[in-house]
């Protein structure tokens, strides 16, 4: 039987002083809200540089009270290796920037149509992705 930990998002483990790493419960999977986001979500005008943003609050998909998060990445990008840098690393940035994260339960999709997500130097992509969330963020807030 398997047990569920919850835990704080600005928490981290007993004396490791490294934050918790993204875990599969932020993660968005199904196929069908990821469709269905993309379909009627709401998405910035703004483009950055690396990757475009789709979100929407979906009551259906909400499983909990934090944000999930997708990341899709076109063929486009690259080939494989390449396409599962760019997510690997759109990850990181989006788990620093948790203080930035909206605080309903909204379903955010990274969308990255080329390749520049994978060159772009790491700080760089950190801080737009910090500017995606706290866009998101205000829109969830002006909504409600």
């Amino acid at each position: 039987r398997r047990q569920v930990m919850v835990v704080p998002l600005n928490a981290t483990p007993s004396g490791s002083g490294r934050p918790f790493r993204f875990s599969r419960q932020f993660r968005l999977k199904s196929p069908l809200a990821i469709r269905r986001i993309i379909a009627d979500g709401a998405s910035s005008r703004r483009r950055w540089d690396a990757f475009r943003l789709v979100w929407s609050e979906l009551p259906g998909f909400a499983r909990s009270n934090h944000p999930s998060f997708a990341f899709v990445v076109s063929r486009h990008a690259g080939p494989a290796v390449v396409r599962n840098r760019i997510k690997r690393r759109l990850r990181e940035a989006v788990r620093l920037q948790r203080d930035a994260w909206p605080l309903r339960p909204t379903q955010i999709i990274i969308r990255v149509n080329e390749g520049k997500a994978a060159v772009v130097p790491f700080e760089d992509l950190r801080e737009q992705v910090r500017s995606a969330m706290i866009t998101v963020r205000r829109s969830a807030e002006d909504i409600h």
